[in-house]
């Protein structure tokens, strides 16, 4: 299980850490950097080679020099980017919009 998310530059985040527990939720107002967040947890778990789409898309979004980790309860794992991506889903079990843009 995911403990924390530690962000030294990701986004509009410095230097703040997030703590997860058997089920975390992130809500806020538009731009508040949940999106940011599902990113940086993205990128670390699945580590997407910068010569795919989604690693494209995180050196768009974020440059190269984005420092992120994450603390696991028991031993770290990394899961492909597309098993990730498949969980994603939005209003009335559609996938959303964010999603469909890695593809």
């Amino acid at each position: 299980m995911i403990r924390k998310l530690h962000i030294e530059s990701f986004g509009k985040f410095r230097g703040r850490s997030f703590d997860f527990g058997p089920v975390t939720l992130f809500f806020g107002r538009n731009e508040a950097g949940k999106t940011t967040l599902f990113d940086a947890v993205f990128d670390k778990l699945c580590a997407p080679k910068a010569s795919t789409d989604p690693g494209k898309v995180l050196k768009n979004r974020y440059g190269a020099d984005r420092r992120a980790r994450l603390e696991f309860d028991g031993e770290a794992t990394r899961i492909p980017a597309a098993d990730f991506l498949n969980l994603f889903s939005s209003e009335e079990g559609r996938v959303g919009k964010w999603c469909r843009s890695w593809w």
